[in-house]
């Protein structure tokens, strides 16, 4: 008797959250409605009085620094930018077929240094990045040995033990 008691406090009260939500959401579409077909006059000139009001000026950010009292620099408005490449991302066949381009595209935008110095500059990072990912899996196949004898000891330990 106890749980029909529960389940029909649950069904009402279903019952009640759907017909509540149910009528929020029929005002809504009723508000929205008449907003956009008997109220859309008396909007739209509000928006044409605002537009007409606004400044077609464009405001330019102020630039500079901001000093300390001892003088220092604390901050600064003056854009820096920083191009770094990733070498390692690419694919040799992907790497070999594009990196003139890069190297050109790079001497033109930058104009530091030749197509060919990038290219030199580019190419031993990602020798350098191979080889760094040689010392890493060697590393990782170390401490693999070392875990595993770890494991060997403490299951003789344990055995033992018991």
């Amino acid at each position: 008797m106890a749980d029909s008691n529960k389940r029909d406090l649950i069904i009402n009260s279903s019952k009640t959250v759907f017909i509540v939500l149910f009528l929020l959401s029929t005002v809504a579409i009723f508000r929205i409605g008449y907003l956009q077909t008997i109220d859309r006059e008396k909007w739209q000139e509000l928006l044409n009085n605002t537009k007409s009001n606004r400044s077609q000026r464009p405001i330019y950010a102020a630039r500079g620094n901001i000093y300390a009292s001892d003088g220092s620099i604390l901050a600064t408005t003056v854009p820096y930018y920083a191009i770094s490449i990733d070498p390692q991302v690419a694919d040799s066949a992907y790497f070999t077929k594009n990196i003139d381009k890069v190297c050109i595209g790079l001497s033109k935008v930058i104009n530091e240094k030749t197509a060919g110095e990038y290219k030199g500059v580019i190419l031993r990072a990602r020798l350098a990045g191979d080889e760094y990912r040689k010392k890493i899996k060697l590393l990782q196949r170390q401490i693999k040995k070392i875990k595993s004898k770890e494991n060997a000891c403490c299951e003789v330990s344990c055995h033992q033990s018991r």
